[in-house]
């Protein structure tokens, strides 16, 4: 790709049409033009834009333009290529329909697959959820007093706890009727999805285990060549007893020269990160100044979200300005609830908060070494603390209503669980010299008030009984001064 030349032509075509529809993994997100941009160095461009999540940039590989859309080929992380597609609104609604015919195909496929496996079977119904198309809803009558309700990813991804809570909510709804009561559900996923479904399940009550089956599909071309595989749901036996995933620990650094620096211009609200790549610094949880050591040379970036500006003497009155900024806006008292400085990251502010005094959340939890966005595999956890009488506590935090959340929180919890009772995690020394109790993990889940998700209760009344979850209410205004409001143990 010629890239001052690419970048020019691809600007021209973003600049084309002022507003744009993005599908990206299934999901799509409406931009105007200013939301998207393109920057480009030596050896690459960036493309990133303006998500729910904060800005997000990818390294730009390869793009063509046809049919009224853009398709980009770009990188996200060291080695996975993911296609985005830009679509100018106008043509968006015809781009919905086609995606939803493909995923209809996809269902009536699968639908042909199950009968298969039931012999002497009958099609009841077959539709797409209503809340985002990306499941297939299958029914299938066994005999005349016996159906199969079937839960299938179309779109090829959604995640294991998606998955799961979309089944269970499904579910419920089907067993409350009159007639023709539901008494098992397939769960239909391509086959790595099928396999992480297959551990997550395992930790669930007996009753679901046994209304359960997984099944994995995987679709090619020709009829005769589709697949359709049972993933047997894991035993506790086999779970604990599979060779743990390889961990490391963070080692806790001392701060470098120009950090310290930047954390006395606010030391009550600048905290610092330590990574691989050096150090993120943060205000009250939203990183604004990055500092990598480079062939011995401490260099600092500053920026929120998308803007990164090289610190030196020229740049350091608008560095100032940003620290300022930051202080004014993000803040409990800020003069407008609006501005981005208080709105981004909102669960790394409750995190920053915690960090400072773990023991607001529970008088049992020790501060220190307490781990930040510790890596369980490929997952990070918000905090993991241990306790005064020695055992392990995961905390999960959210602002904002999920449904995801206890068997995101739960899926922690499995891997955890399996590096402490084969003894890993008191191996690595993550809690220096204090032993770690042979008692199972605790999990709190803590969100504000009216933030826990409708469906909360249902989803933990899944979970098994061995797993002892605690659901923490903070107060609504937990940015001024943090306050539990109740604490509460599930099955109570």
């Amino acid at each position: 790709m010629n890239f001052p030349e690419s970048l020019v032509e691809l600007e021209r075509t973003l600049n084309s049409h002022e507003e744009w529809l993005l599908v990206e993994d299934g999901k799509s997100i409406a931009l105007r033009r200013a939301e998207i941009d393109l920057s480009e160095s030596r050896t690459k461009i960036l493309f990133g834009y303006l998500s729910d999540s904060g800005f997000i940039n990818h390294k730009l590989l390869d793009w063509k333009s046809s049919d009224e859309k853009l398709c980009l080929e770009v990188s996200r992380g060291a080695k996975e290529k993911i296609s985005i597609v830009l679509v100018p609104r106008a043509a968006a609604a015809e781009l919905a329909t086609v995606s939803e015919i493909a995923r209809i195909e996809i269902a009536n496929r699968i639908s042909r697959l199950a009968r298969k496996e039931l012999a002497g079977s009958r099609l009841v119904r077959i539709a797409l959820d209503q809340e985002n198309s990306r499941f297939a809803q299958i029914t299938i009558e066994e005999s005349k007093r016996s159906e199969i309700a079937m839960l299938a990813d179309v779109s090829g991804k959604a995640t294991p706890e998606i998955f799961l809570s979309t089944a269970v909510l499904w579910f419920s709804k089907l067993q409350s009727r009159k007639k023709n009561r539901v008494e098992a559900i397939w769960l239909i996923a391509p086959e790595r999805t099928a396999k992480n479904l297959a551990k997550l399940c395992a930790v669930l009550r007996q009753g679901w285990r046994e209304r359960l089956k997984i099944y994995s599909v995987a679709l090619q071309e020709g009829e005769n060549k589709e697949s359709f595989l049972e993933i047997k749901i894991s035993t506790e036996e086999k779970l604990w007893s599979a060779r743990p995933k390889k961990l490391s620990a963070r080692k806790f650094s001392r701060p470098s020269k120009t950090a310290n620096a930047i954390i006395e211009l606010a030391p009550e609200e600048i905290d610092l990160m330590n990574s691989a790549q050096g150090e993120t610094l943060r205000f009250r949880g939203l990183p604004f100044a990055r500092v990598r050591k480079i062939f011995k040379e401490e260099k600092a970036w500053y920026g929120v979200e998308r803007r990164k500006t090289r610190l030196n003497e020229e740049t350091r009155e608008e560095f100032f300005a940003l620290v300022e900024m930051l202080k004014s806006y993000r803040h409990f008292g800020t003069p407008n609830d609006r501005h981005e400085l208080f709105r981004l990251a909102p669960e790394s502010w409750l995190e920053a908060i915690l960090r400072r005094d773990i023991q607001k959340l529970d008088g049992n939890l020790i501060l220190s070494p307490l781990y930040t966005q510790f890596r369980a595999e490929r997952d990070r956890i918000d905090l993991l603390a241990l306790r005064s009488d020695g055992r392990l506590a995961i905390l999960e935090l959210k602002t904002s209503p999920d449904r995801e959340m206890i068997f995101q929180a739960v899926d922690y919890w499995r891997k955890i669980e399996h590096q402490r009772r084969t003894g890993q995690l008191q191996k690595l020394g993550l809690f220096g010299p204090r032993e770690i109790k042979d008692e199972s993990t605790l999990i709190y889940l803590v969100a504000p008030a009216l933030e826990f998700h409708r469906d909360m209760e249902l989803m933990a009344s899944c979970v098994s009984r061995e797993i002892e979850m605690y659901r923490v209410t903070v107060n609504k205004n937990w940015r001024e001064q943090l306050k539990v409001v109740e604490r509460r143990k599930f099955g109570s």
